[in-house]
């Protein structure tokens, strides 16, 4: 078994991820609504955070976490046939 975590900040993407997931066969799993953790310290009037708001900036304030167990071959034959268009690469 693996367990799949997916963070999805393009929260208007989800109904076109699940489909794609529904079409690979992943039938069930979690989402709940989640926040990062920078969001969260600048909420909270941190002195250290707000100095370093200028840098910080995140127009995101929520997201999506999914999560998912699933059998090996169903999450290696997944890691391949998701769309890149749900994903931002990192720099």
């Amino acid at each position: 078994m693996q367990v799949l975590f997916l963070v999805l900040h393009k929260v208007e993407k989800l109904d076109d991820l699940l489909v794609v997931l529904q079409n690979n066969g992943i039938t069930g799993g979690t989402i709940i609504e989640s926040k990062g953790m920078i969001n969260t310290l600048k909420s909270n009037n941190n002195f250290i955070i707000e100095s370093l708001k200028i840098f910080l900036e995140d127009p995101r304030e929520a997201s999506k976490t999914l999560f998912f167990i699933l059998e090996k071959p169903l999450f290696n034959s997944l890691k391949t046939s998701l769309p890149l268009k749900f994903f931002t690469p990192y720099k």
